[in-house]
């Protein structure tokens, strides 16, 4: 399951990095709304959160281009899915710390 997390991941930032690199090349008001954003931080909490906000709301459906609407689409669903599977992570840790913690030691 932490495979799955990490490859999702880089196939994230890998898709990530297109649809911004899409967006300063053919939709680039849209990409200086969003913060100019790239894979690079920035230490701007606002620019990723304008970024996410985008993404959850959906803003990329009115840019009249099928592959970038496409391509932000699998990002946003992927974001999800990982974010999904980050609690899954999180609630099976806890889970087996709780089930170790209750298995009586044969001393």
């Amino acid at each position: 399951m932490m495979l799955v997390q990490f490859v999702g991941t880089v196939a994230y930032l890998f898709l990530l990095a297109r649809l911004f690199s899409r967006l300063r090349a053919t939709h680039t008001p849209v990409w200086e709304s969003l913060g100019s954003p790239s894979l690079l931080p920035k230490n701007n909490l606002r620019y990723d959160r304008r970024v996410q906000r985008w993404l959850w709301a959906k803003g990329y459906s009115g840019l009249g281009d099928p592959e970038a609407i496409s391509l932000a689409g699998t990002v946003r669903m992927l974001h999800f899915t990982l974010m999904a599977n980050f609690g899954v992570l999180v609630l099976l840790s806890v889970l087996f710390v709780l089930a170790q913690s209750h298995i009586p030691s044969n001393r």
